[in-house]
């Protein structure tokens, strides 16, 4: 006999302010964007995360989807009307899930009446309050940079993971028990054994 849990709080991304969707069943998912690089690198960490968690709050609308990142300038593009990078789409998804929609109709060639669409709740949150997103969240998702090392060993040819270790340990000290942890960043063999000792050194 399957045994299906319910979930008693919402999903809380890493980009996020503490806030529920009313289906209080639906878990809470955090997303993070990369606090951790120098800012020289630019949106790289962009990328990953603020797309990603935008596709799955847009799929979504029952799950609370917060994303949250040190730069308050890069929440501020994200919080706004010009989005921090462009793909093709990005910016009505995120629209949709950020500022949510209202009762509507749809005229689409071939039907004799138009589509109603019932009025949605946003349920993409972008923020600075890492902290809170991580002791929130029910799963977390670490979206960071993870750039060509520029010194030391691997010089040139080998990733620099000192961001997905840094953004870990935060998780780690304020994740609360039974937190799901995944790594969304390009990362090389043995990150996830890193991840795991990290976390259960903690």
């Amino acid at each position: 006999m399957a045994v299906r849990r319910r979930w008693k709080r919402p999903l809380a991304a890493l980009l996020l302010l503490p806030r529920r969707i009313s289906a209080s069943w639906a878990p809470g998912l955090s997303v993070w964007l990369d606090p951790w690089i120098p800012r020289r690198h630019g949106c790289a960490d962009n990328k990953t995360g603020g797309p990603t968690a935008a596709v799955i709050a847009y799929h979504n609308p029952q799950i609370l989807v917060n994303v949250v990142d040190l730069n308050e300038q890069r929440v501020a593009g994200w919080n706004s009307a010009h989005l921090p990078i462009h793909e093709d789409g990005l910016l009505k998804v995120v629209r949709i899930a950020r500022d949510g929609t209202l009762d509507t109709a749809v005229s689409i060639s071939g039907l004799d009446r138009p589509v109603q669409l019932k009025a949605r709740q946003p349920n993409l949150v972008f923020s600075t309050n890492v902290v809170e997103a991580i002791a929130e969240a029910d799963v977390v998702f670490i979206c960071v940079n993870t750039p060509t090392k520029t010194h030391g060993l691997g010089a040139g040819s080998m990733a620099d993971v000192s961001a997905v270790e840094g953004a870990t340990r935060t998780v780690a000290q304020h994740a609360r028990p039974g937190t799901i942890i995944v790594e969304k960043s390009t990362v090389p063999c043995g990150t996830a054994q890193m991840i795991q000792d990290i976390v259960s050194g903690s």
